[in-house]
C-alpha cells in the first residue's frame, strides 16, 4: 500500500497549505489589532488633533471647526471635549511662549432652523446673519448667507438642508466665573435674538442655542 505520508510531494503540499494558513493567520491578527487601535483613538483623539491644529491658526473662518458641516454640532461629545482639550493645551503652549496673559473667550453658537417657517414663507424669510457679542459685531465683513446654507444649488424647496449651523466664536479676552456676556444673532431682514450667556468655572467653551428664523 502507498503511504501519502512518505511521499516528498505530499509532505511538501501539507508545509505549503500550513505556510498559507499561517499567513492568513497572521494577517488577520493584524488586521484586527489595526481596527482596534483606530477605534481607540476615536473621537476623543481625533477631536483632540483638530482641536490643537486649530489653535495654530489665527483666522478663525479658516479652521476646521468653522467648516462647512464640520461645526460642533456635527461631531459626539466625546469629539468635542478632544478638540475643546486639544484646542486649549495647544494655545497655551502658544500663548506661554509668545504672548503670556492674552486670554480667550469661546462660545459655541448653534442656529437650528425652524423647517415649517421655512417652508410657509417659501425661503423668503431667509437673509443674511451674522452675530454681535456685547453689541460689537462678531468678525466684521462676515455674514452667514442663510439661503445658501438651507437651499441647494437650484434653490428648490426639496433641497432644504434642516442640519444646524455651527460656530466657535472666539473673544480675545478673557472672562470671570460669574460674569456675563450678551451674545445676539441678527439678519439684515429684522431678525435680532439675544441670549446672555454667564461664564461657568469649567474650561469649555459656553454653549448658546438659536432657532431661526
Amino acid at each position: 500500500m502507498w503511504n501519502f505520508h512518505r511521499n516528498p510531494k505530499y509532505r511538501n503540499f501539507h508545509s505549503v497549505c500550513f505556510l498559507i494558513i499561517s499567513v492568513f493567520l497572521f494577517t488577520s491578527l493584524i488586521s484586527i489589532s489595526a481596527s482596534t487601535t483606530n477605534a481607540s483613538s476615536n473621537p476623543y483623539d481625533s477631536g483632540y488633533e483638530h482641536g490643537c491644529d486649530d489653535a495654530k491658526i489665527s483666522d478663525s473662518s479658516d479652521r476646521y471647526i468653522n467648516q462647512p458641516d464640520k461645526g460642533p454640532g456635527f461631531h459626539t461629545d466625546a469629539f468635542m471635549q478632544g478638540y475643546y482639550d486639544g484646542y486649549g493645551a495647544c494655545t497655551n503652549s502658544r500663548e506661554n511662549t509668545s504672548s503670556p496673559g492674552v486670554g480667550t473667550f469661546r462660545i459655541d453658537a448653534k442656529i437650528d432652523f425652524d423647517r415649517q417657517a421655512i417652508l410657509e414663507a417659501g425661503g423668503k424669510n431667509l437673509g443674511d446673519a451674522w452675530f454681535t457679542i456685547n453689541g460689537v459685531r462678531y468678525g466684521e465683513g462676515t455674514y452667514y448667507d442663510m439661503i445658501d446654507w438651507v437651499y441647494d444649488d437650484d434653490v428648490e424647496i426639496r433641497g432644504i438642508n434642516t442640519n444646524s449651523l455651527s460656530r466657535v466664536l472666539e473673544l480675545p479676552y478673557s472672562l470671570e466665573p460669574g460674569q456675563d456676556i450678551s451674545v445676539c444673532l441678527n439678519d439684515d431682514k429684522g431678525y435680532h435674538v439675544c441670549k446672555l450667556i454667564v461664564n461657568s468655572e469649567e474650561k469649555r467653551p459656553e454653549k448658546v442655542n438659536f432657532v431661526y428664523p
